[in-house]
């Protein structure tokens, strides 16, 4: 008799997994297809909805530094006009600060390409390291501008 009940659990059993396995497995391949679920192209791993938005945002970011830094890119080009046009002394030193600036705008744009290439993991790494270069470059910005004030 308990052998006929162990049977007749383990073919309950076997009838329930034949009967929902295959619902599972068409929702979850209808998920892939809806485009819930990716696959990550750099680091092959699965992703949903939540890293789909965080791919998001991390595309608005790169899209906002890139526009600061033409932005700048124009400012430091007016600067550069005025100081060809200014005073010895604001001159000179509009020079080293030009400089400085320019070499500041090159490692911030080599932060920005290891920030497109930067997986999920050293993401929030390298940006700390994009937004205090930005930081820096727009102060020192400020200060090359101060230089023709004074003039």
């Amino acid at each position: 008799m308990k052998k006929n009940r162990f049977l007749l659990l383990v073919f309950c059993i076997l009838f329930l997994a034949a009967a929902f396995l295959p619902g599972l497995s068409k929702q979850a391949q209808g998920e892939v297809k809806e485009g819930k679920i990716a696959v990550d192209e750099k680091s092959g791993e699965m992703t949903g909805p939540k890293e789909a938005a965080s791919e998001d945002k991390r595309n608005e970011y790169k899209r906002m530094v890139k526009e600061k830094l033409a932005e700048l890119g124009k400012k430091i080009d007016e600067l550069e006009g005025a100081a060809k046009k200014a005073g010895s002394k604001v001159r000179d030193d509009a020079k080293k600060g030009l400089a400085e600036l320019k070499q500041k705008r090159e490692v911030l744009k080599k932060d920005m390409k290891k920030l497109e290439a930067a997986g999920k993991r050293k993401w929030e790494i390298v940006k700390k390291k994009v937004d205090a270069g930005m930081d820096d470059l727009e102060k020192t910005y400020d200060k090359v501008r101060d230089y023709f004030k004074s003039e």
